[in-house]
């Protein structure tokens, strides 16, 4: 490989880099948002579990990628995944403000 063309895909690497550290600190950011979201539900009764929220929430974001020429499939699969971990924090703080209660 060339210099210069190594160059490119090492500044393209970079590039990648950053967008994957943004990535990871909006992840943080939206289970910092499921924590205080456990909170309330807890105080409020109301399940962790939202299926209809949850559909809701997948077919925006289906067709938010649909505009961005994104394998739907995919967005759905990633979001699948960020809506369960979501849920499992939910449900892990539930269960430690439980302990805490007895």
């Amino acid at each position: 490989m060339s210099e210069k063309k190594e160059y490119n895909l090492n500044k393209l690497r970079k590039d990648i880099n950053k967008i994957d550290s943004k990535i990871i600190k909006l992840f943080s950011d939206r289970f910092f948002a499921a924590k205080k979201i456990a909170r309330y539900k807890q105080t409020n009764n109301i399940p962790v579990k939202d299926k209809k929220r949850e559909e809701q929430l997948i077919n925006e974001i289906k067709k938010k990628a649909k505009k961005l020429d994104i394998d739907t499939n995919f967005s759905e699969k990633i979001f699948r995944e960020l809506i369960e971990e979501s849920c499992r924090i939910q449900k892990k703080i539930n269960e430690d403000e439980s302990i805490q209660k007895d």
